[in-house]
């Protein structure tokens, strides 16, 4: 893959096929959420994006707000934390996807499971996280 801005037809393209990427943009979010990257987490997610562990929802708005808290606080709470995944299904449907899948985060006290869906939508060829349910194990 091409880096950004090395592009036949400048960076504008390149911007474009990385941000079609799916899989890059997941992994943009990730490395965003845990790097409390908050300008980015505002580009990545659809302006109606929450997330809910089956109890308690979470609009963008909000997440956004308490993200950027943590991070005035200590804005390296999170940078030990590993996350790695397992059993990722990906389903795209022209410019929907469904993404499941079990992420393991070990942080400096102990580990977690977690089972994770995602939407994602392509908007002007740019993937958005629409919303993210997930439920944690142990």
């Amino acid at each position: 893959m091409e880096r950004a801005g090395s592009g036949r037809n400048g960076p504008e393209e390149d911007t474009v096929k990385i941000s079609s990427n799916l899989s890059l943009m997941r992994k943009e979010w990730c490395n965003a959420f845990y790097t409390l990257n908050i300008e980015q987490l505002d580009y990545l997610e659809a302006d109606w994006f929450f997330s809910t562990n089956g109890i308690k929802f979470m609009y963008k708005k909000n997440q956004l707000h308490k993200l950027s808290v943590l991070r005035g606080q200590d804005a390296s709470a999170f940078s030990q934390h590993k996350r790695t995944e397992s059993n990722v299904e990906v389903r795209e449907l022209g410019n929907l996807a469904a993404v499941s899948g079990v992420a393991f985060i070990v942080t400096p006290q102990g580990s977690k499971q977690i089972n994770f869906v995602e939407s994602w939508i392509k908007i002007n060829d740019s993937w958005k996280l629409q919303f993210q349910s997930f439920e944690g194990e142990g």
